[in-house]
């Protein structure tokens, strides 16, 4: 249960993109592949957001049955989602104190959410923790822009 369980969230923070990209486990020399890897990887900072993401996640999930519970802005309805990918990068806040990351969520009919978490530092603390998320995208189609279209609005 623990390896499955140690994996899963290994999966889910990106771990396995080391070992699709090619990466030589055994060899002294770097490869051309190892390289590319090397300067697509997220850095440390980007792992401990992902890592906050990840938990807070988690914890939802275990109250929801095993679903990322939202509402969703196009119909005021609560969706189940479950998690799918985060997506490169991460924005840092005007002040520096906040961080935002989008991650990819499947609904069981298939639709796909992009969520953007919005991520602080704890208090006298080198931990992270979300502070807040938002539906950006449905199936790729920006939720803002389709409210305003509806609206009227510009």
């Amino acid at each position: 249960m623990k390896t499955t369980c140690f994996l899963l969230a290994a999966s889910l923070l990106g771990f396995e993109t080391a070992f699709a990209a090619g990466a030589s486990l055994g060899s002294s020399k770097p490869s051309k592949d190892d390289k590319k890897q090397e300067a697509a990887s997220p850095s440390a900072e980007e792992w401990s957001i992902r890592s906050a993401i990840l938990i807070h996640v988690a914890d939802r999930m275990k109250k929801a049955d095993g679903f990322y519970e939202v509402v969703d802005p196009r119909t005021t309805e609560n969706v189940r989602l479950g998690f799918d990918k985060f997506l490169p990068g991460v924005e840092t806040g005007k002040k520096g104190d906040v961080w935002s990351m989008r991650v990819d969520f499947l609904s069981p009919s298939g639709d796909l959410y992009t969520l953007d978490f919005f991520v602080t530092r704890k208090k006298g603390s080198d931990q992270y923790a979300v502070v807040s998320d938002r539906v950006r995208a449905v199936n790729s189609k920006d939720v803002a822009e389709a409210e305003s279209q509806k609206s009227g609005k510009k």
